[in-house]
């Protein structure tokens, strides 16, 4: 419940009112911090590490993505509860989670000069040794058309 009610305090986007949206900005700033505050303290005050708290984002990453099958699933009976919309927005912030967890190491370490000379070679590579396959193939055909050629004479 506690999830569901903090999802929707960071989903919400009010269209009318100006004072409304100051008090939603603030409440999704003291649950920020509050979150923070929360994962602070797991590592102080208890025997959690944040090895062990990587490992279980890693956890909820599935689950994650099995909410939103789920939901897909049973769209009559999320949008006929009303909850459609806030479906297609955990989407939008999984989404951008997701890319940001995947690419942003990778653009962080392609800054190294080793790392984009490690990435050139990995991805010629193969194109080299392919180019090499392609290479045969086209004597061989090469071959086949001059053997065409000459055998008509």
């Amino acid at each position: 419940m506690t999830f569901v009610l903090i999802f929707k305090v960071f989903s919400y986007r009010p269209k009318k009112s100006a004072n409304f949206q100051l008090v939603m900005r603030f409440a999704q700033g003291v649950a920020a911090l509050g979150l923070v505050a929360g994962i602070a303290l797991l590592v102080i005050f208890t025997d959690l590490s944040i090895a062990d708290l990587l490992a279980s984002l890693l956890a909820i990453i599935p689950t994650g993505w099995a909410i939103l099958c789920l939901a897909v699933t049973w769209k009559s009976i999320v949008r006929s509860l009303g909850l459609w919309d806030s479906v297609r927005e955990f989407a939008r912030m999984y989404d951008a989670g997701m890319g940001m967890f995947i690419f942003a190491p990778i653009a962080f370490l392609s800054w190294f000069p080793f790392i984009s000379t490690f990435q050139s070679r990995l991805l010629f590579n193969q194109a080299f040794s392919r180019g090499l396959e392609t290479c045969h193939i086209f004597y061989f055909y090469l071959m086949l058309w001059l053997f065409c050629i000459f055998w008509r004479k």
